[in-house]
């Protein structure tokens, strides 16, 4: 009798200790999941301000393969842009590890320093190159916390390097968008 007891309440303790360990491994997936949509709409949402600006920027940049853009029109989308952007930002604040959340403000205030020179006028481009450079930078820094947060394997998805030496007419991939 006091084995058939003990049997069943090893049974019951066994079911319960692998159902919690089920329920945690599923709330880590669901946050994970969760995390990763902050992540990305977080990224989709400056690559667009990003792009605009590129754009708005075009017709003052010889040999730039992005479309010139209406200056009023290119100020309106950044303005909608930006105030997604702000939610994106509360988004990625909640789920964001510290690594990330660090790297995610980095490249958001890169891509306001290159918005706000495309914006100016008159326009001064002194500043333009080293600016994108330290979009890019930031770019690889966000990704590279956000892989290492989410635990994505695969080594270094960098794009700076690649984009500077397209830059300098060292690679013969023609890609048009820089940003």
């Amino acid at each position: 009798m006091i084995g058939v007891v003990l049997g069943a309440v090893g049974a019951m303790a066994s079911a319960s200790l692998t159902d919690r360990l089920r329920w945690h491994r599923e709330q880590e997936v669901r946050w994970d999941q969760r995390r990763l949509e902050a992540y990305l709409t977080f990224a989709s949402t400056l690559k667009e301000i990003h792009s605009l600006a590129f754009r708005l920027s075009a017709m003052n940049r010889p040999g730039s393969h992005h479309p010139p853009i209406d200056r009023e029109v290119a100020r309106e989308l950044i303005v909608q842009a930006n105030i997604r952007k702000t939610k994106d930002w509360e988004s990625l604040l909640l789920l964001g590890d510290e690594g990330t959340v660090a790297a995610g403000r980095r490249w958001r205030d890169a891509v306001m320093q290159v918005e706000r020179i495309a914006q100016a006028e008159p326009w001064d481009g002194s500043r333009w190159d080293s600016a994108v450079e330290e979009v890019d930078l930031a770019r690889d820094r966000f990704h590279a916390a956000a892989r290492r947060g989410l635990g994505v394997r695969g080594g270094s998805v960098e794009q700076s390097g690649f984009l500077r030496s397209r830059e300098k007419g060292e690679t013969s991939i023609d890609l048009t968008d820089r940003s």
